[in-house]
C-alpha cells in the first residue's frame, strides 16, 4: 500500500484499485464512534433498495447508536438519471454532507475520492482572499474496488445560488453584488475545471458566504 501526507490528510492507495482520502479530525471522530460506519452501509443498502422500488422518501430518518442519518433533496443530476444518493449525516454535534454513488458510473481511471480532494485543494487557492466566498470543507472520499464512490463534506445550511437570487433577494444592489461575485468566481476556476458553474455553489444565508462545491479540474495529475 501506497501512503502520503497531502496538506493534513492521509491518501491511501491499496494495489486493489481502492482510492481513501480523509482529513485527520474525521478519522478520529470515526474512532471514536465506532460501528458509526457498518450503520451507515447498511442504512445505505437499504436506502437504495428502496429507491429501486420506487417507495423512497426525502427527509427519511434512520438511527442506530450515534448516528442520525436523514435522506435530503437530491439534484437536477440524479432528476435525469444519475444514480447518486444524498443524505445528512449527524453524528453527535457534528453534521456532515453525504453523497453515495453505486459502482461502475465513473470512467475505470478516475479516482474520484483523491480527484474531488485535489480539485478542492486547487480551488481553495484559487479563490484565496475573496471576501465572502468559500469551498465546501471536503472530510473523506472514498472508491471501493467495484467504483462505488463517497464523499463526505462538513454541513452547511445553504441553498443554491441561483434559487436564493431569484425568490429570497429583494434589493437590486445585493442581487447585482452576487451576480457580480458569482461570475467573479466563474472567471476564476473556469480555466482550471470543466463543470464549474452556478450549480456548483450554494449561499449560506447565515454566515452570507457563497459556497463552491461538487467540482472537478480539467487536468487530472
Amino acid at each position: 500500500m501506497k501512503v502520503s501526507k497531502l496538506e493534513g490528510t492521509t491518501h491511501s492507495e491499496s494495489e486493489a484499485g481502492r482510492e481513501l482520502v480523509y482529513v485527520d479530525e474525521f478519522k478520529q471522530l470515526i474512532n471514536d464512534n465506532p460501528g458509526v460506519i457498518s450503520s451507515f452501509l447498511k442504512f445505505d443498502d437499504i436506502v437504495k433498495e428502496k429507491n429501486k422500488n420506487h417507495n423512497l422518501k426525502n427527509g427519511e430518518i434512520f438511527e442506530e447508536g450515534n448516528l442520525r442519518l436523514t435522506t435530503v433533496d437530491r439534484s437536477k443530476e440524479v432528476e435525469v438519471g444519475r444514480p447518486a444518493f444524498y443524505y445528512k449525516a449527524e453524528i453527535g454535534d457534528e453534521s456532515f454532507f453525504i453523497k453515495s454513488i453505486p459502482g461502475n458510473y465513473y470512467k475505470p481511471d478516475e479516482s474520484m475520492g483523491a480527484e474531488e480532494f485535489q480539485s478542492i485543494q486547487k480551488a481553495k487557492e484559487l479563490l484565496e482572499g475573496e471576501e465572502d466566498v468559500d469551498v465546501i470543507d471536503f472530510q473523506l472520499g472514498y472508491e471501493d474496488k467495484n467504483g462505488h464512490t463517497y464523499f463526505v463534506s462538513k454541513w452547511v445550511e445553504g441553498v443554491n445560488i441561483n434559487g436564493y437570487i431569484e425568490d429570497q433577494v429583494k434589493s437590486n444592489a445585493e442581487r447585482n453584488r452576487l451576480v457580480s461575485k458569482v461570475l467573479r468566481i466563474l472567471r476564476l476556476l473556469d480555466d482550471s475545471y470543466y463543470d464549474v458553474g452556478r450549480g456548483n455553489m450554494m449561499y449560506d444565508p447565515v454566515n452570507k458566504k457563497i459556497i463552491v462545491f461538487d467540482i472537478f479540474l480539467t487536468n487530472k495529475k
